[in-house]
């Protein structure tokens, strides 16, 4: 894995683990602030275990995102320790072929000075200046986008555009510098990682997990809710009430039903934050945002119902083994 992505990996799981905190430890202190003036079934104890579910999902996905990360610096150390052994393969040669070798080596040393020494450390230090340049530069965009509105503001806009990509073409450089052929083995890791997605069978496979589903949720319900703007709450309502409904019933046949119900939960939480932080931003729901409760309802009679099925199946199968062996 290539430093590129190992930065990309790192700096989401940074960024998973900080929505996770933020999800947390506002709510929590909110909460456990007044605990008494809670208005909702369970009291104060439901919503600290809500947020505690909801917080753990894009926690712990951060964690893993960080992890991996780690775990993809060893493949990158191989072809250092491999080069000395193939080094010394050609080394007991017979005396002819010797001036051959050294002019061999003579003439890739030019290439190798070209190339330079890999420093991961200046390529992160560069990656850095590219993600900070690359979020002045979609500001200035987004600033542009809504307020410019005469010709003197859009010239004072691009020019601090030029401007900010000078830490953009600064990070690039030195990317480069710390690591020649950073771009390449980028692409290549890109290339690795959803070349699989190409075959429709593991595309199917990973768009029926819990993250495939919320993802297609979300992917379909934000964009439908950005254009049927005055029932932007009802589309959130649907939406997530189609997820409560369709992964439910695909846990029931998982390999692990507790642990995919607990993903499930932190999961379903997420999107409930998200449909309905959407659904305010466009239009303020109030009293409306009851109309909620209908998937909360729907997904814990589903995830109910698909416990029960994966109790039957598994009491069930041992009495299958025994009718196939009789």
């Amino acid at each position: 894995m290539g430093t590129a992505m190992r930065f990309l990996l790192r700096l989401a799981g940074g960024l998973c683990i900080c929505i996770g905190l933020a999800l947390v430890l506002p709510s929590l202190s909110e909460v456990l602030s007044d605990p008494y003036d809670i208005d909702f079934p369970g009291g104060a104890y439901s919503i600290v275990a809500l947020i505690l579910v909801a917080g753990s999902a894009p926690f712990v996905f951060g964690v893993y995102l960080i992890r991996k990360a780690r775990r993809g610096r060893q493949p990158t150390l191989a072809p250092q320790a491999s080069a000395p052994a193939i080094v010394e393969v050609h080394l007991p040669e017979p005396p002819i072929a010797a001036p051959q070798t050294e002019a061999a080596r003579v003439a890739a040393a030019p290439l190798a000075a070209a190339s330079g020494p890999r420093r991961p450390w200046l390529a992160t230090a560069g990656l850095g200046l590219v993600a900070i340049g690359a979020l002045v530069e979609a500001l200035l965009v987004a600033f542009t986008v809504r307020t410019v509105r005469t010709t003197g503001d859009a010239f004072a806009v691009a020019v601090f555009i030029v401007l900010g990509g000078i830490p953009l073409a600064l990070g690039l450089w030195l990317a480069h510098v710390g690591d020649p052929g950073i771009g390449r083995r980028f692409a290549g890791d890109l290339t690795t990682n959803l070349s699989p997605l190409r075959r429709p069978r593991v595309l199917g496979s990973a768009l029926l997990t819990t993250a495939g589903l919320a993802a297609v949720t979300v992917l379909v319900g934000v964009p439908t809710m950005l254009i049927w703007r005055r029932g932007s709450g009802i589309v959130g309502m649907m939406a997530l009430t189609a997820f409560s409904v369709a992964d439910p019933v695909l846990i029931a046949f998982r390999r692990s039903w507790w642990l995919d119900a607990l993903v499930a939960a932190s999961t379903w939480t997420l999107l409930l934050i998200v449909f309905g932080a959407v659904a305010n931003a466009i239009e303020p729901m109030h009293e409306g945002a009851m109309i909620f409760l209908l998937p909360m309802m729907v997904f814990g009679g589903a995830l109910g119902l698909s416990g029960i099925v994966r109790f039957v199946r598994w009491a069930s199968a041992p009495a299958k083994s025994d009718a196939m062996l009789n």
